[in-house]
Protein backbone atom coordinates (compact mmCIF):
# COMPACT_ATOMS: atom_id res chain seq x y z
CA UNK A 1 0.00 0.00 0.00
CA UNK A 2 1.20 3.21 -0.60
CA UNK A 3 1.41 5.70 2.35
CA UNK A 4 1.72 10.06 1.47
CA UNK A 5 2.70 12.17 4.30
CA UNK A 6 2.82 16.11 3.53
CA UNK A 7 4.07 18.95 5.89
CA UNK A 8 5.16 18.83 9.30
CA UNK A 9 1.76 19.14 10.98
CA UNK A 10 1.07 22.60 9.85
CA UNK A 11 -1.11 23.52 6.58
CA UNK A 12 1.65 25.72 4.90
CA UNK A 13 4.93 23.24 5.59
CA UNK A 14 5.84 21.75 1.97
CA UNK A 15 7.66 19.03 3.10
CA UNK A 16 6.09 15.50 1.21
CA UNK A 17 7.17 11.99 1.51
CA UNK A 18 5.82 8.76 0.29
CA UNK A 19 6.64 4.97 0.88
CA UNK A 20 5.18 1.48 0.29
CA UNK A 21 4.04 -0.84 3.36
CA UNK A 22 5.79 -4.11 3.53
CA UNK A 23 3.79 -7.44 4.18
CA UNK A 24 3.11 -6.31 7.57
CA UNK A 25 1.90 -2.94 6.78
CA UNK A 26 4.88 -0.79 8.02
CA UNK A 27 5.93 2.02 6.45
CA UNK A 28 9.22 4.50 7.09
CA UNK A 29 9.54 7.92 5.84
CA UNK A 30 12.70 10.05 6.33
CA UNK A 31 11.76 13.11 7.53
CA UNK A 32 12.14 15.86 10.24
CA UNK A 33 10.51 13.52 13.25
CA UNK A 34 7.83 14.53 15.57
CA UNK A 35 8.65 13.39 18.85
CA UNK A 36 6.50 12.75 21.90
CA UNK A 37 3.70 14.02 20.01
CA UNK A 38 -0.04 12.17 20.25
CA UNK A 39 -0.84 10.64 16.68
CA UNK A 40 -4.53 10.15 16.14
CA UNK A 41 -5.55 7.35 13.70
CA UNK A 42 -10.01 7.82 12.92
CA UNK A 43 -11.48 4.53 10.68
CA UNK A 44 -15.19 6.21 9.32
CA UNK A 45 -18.01 3.84 9.08
CA UNK A 46 -21.17 4.03 6.50
CA UNK A 47 -22.92 6.69 6.75
CA UNK A 48 -26.83 6.30 6.62
CA UNK A 49 -27.14 7.84 3.22
CA UNK A 50 -24.89 5.65 1.99
CA UNK A 51 -27.13 2.30 2.94
CA UNK A 52 -29.76 1.99 1.23
CA UNK A 53 -32.87 0.60 1.92
CA UNK A 54 -32.42 1.76 5.63
CA UNK A 55 -34.08 4.82 7.57
CA UNK A 56 -33.77 5.97 11.00
CA UNK A 57 -36.69 7.19 12.85
CA UNK A 58 -36.74 11.19 12.10
CA UNK A 59 -39.76 12.79 13.79
CA UNK A 60 -38.53 15.94 13.75
CA UNK A 61 -37.25 16.09 10.16
CA UNK A 62 -33.44 15.85 11.59
CA UNK A 63 -30.67 16.88 8.70
CA UNK A 64 -28.01 15.41 11.14
CA UNK A 65 -25.29 12.95 9.80
CA UNK A 66 -25.34 9.49 10.83
CA UNK A 67 -21.85 7.97 10.65
CA UNK A 68 -20.30 5.70 13.30
CA UNK A 69 -16.68 6.66 13.88
CA UNK A 70 -14.11 4.89 16.38
CA UNK A 71 -10.57 6.46 16.99
CA UNK A 72 -7.45 5.44 18.33
CA UNK A 73 -4.07 7.11 19.76
CA UNK A 74 -0.52 6.68 19.53
CA UNK A 75 2.50 8.54 21.45
CA UNK A 76 5.53 8.72 19.28
CA UNK A 77 8.81 7.86 21.14
CA UNK A 78 12.10 10.05 20.72
CA UNK A 79 12.71 8.84 17.58
CA UNK A 80 8.93 9.98 16.02
CA UNK A 81 8.28 6.45 15.60
CA UNK A 82 4.62 5.22 16.76
CA UNK A 83 2.43 2.23 15.96
CA UNK A 84 -1.04 1.28 15.07
CA UNK A 85 -2.22 -2.15 14.78
CA UNK A 86 -5.20 -2.18 12.24
CA UNK A 87 -7.72 -4.31 10.17
CA UNK A 88 -8.68 -3.44 6.59
CA UNK A 89 -10.45 -0.31 5.96
CA UNK A 90 -9.97 3.17 5.18
CA UNK A 91 -8.13 5.40 7.61
CA UNK A 92 -7.10 9.11 8.44
CA UNK A 93 -3.77 9.79 10.43
CA UNK A 94 -4.18 12.72 12.00
CA UNK A 95 -1.17 15.05 13.33
CA UNK A 96 -0.70 16.62 17.03
CA UNK A 97 -1.89 19.37 15.76
CA UNK A 98 -4.56 18.23 13.55
CA UNK A 99 -4.74 20.59 10.68
CA UNK A 100 -5.17 18.30 8.26
CA UNK A 101 -5.47 14.35 7.70
CA UNK A 102 -3.41 11.89 5.58
CA UNK A 103 -5.70 9.54 4.00
CA UNK A 104 -5.28 5.94 3.02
Amino acid sequence: MKVVATGDGYSLDRGRGEAKTDAEGHYEISKQPIRHSQVIVYQYGDSLNEIENIELPNAEKSRKWVQPMTFHHATTDAKGNFEFRLGDGDYDVRPPRQERADKF
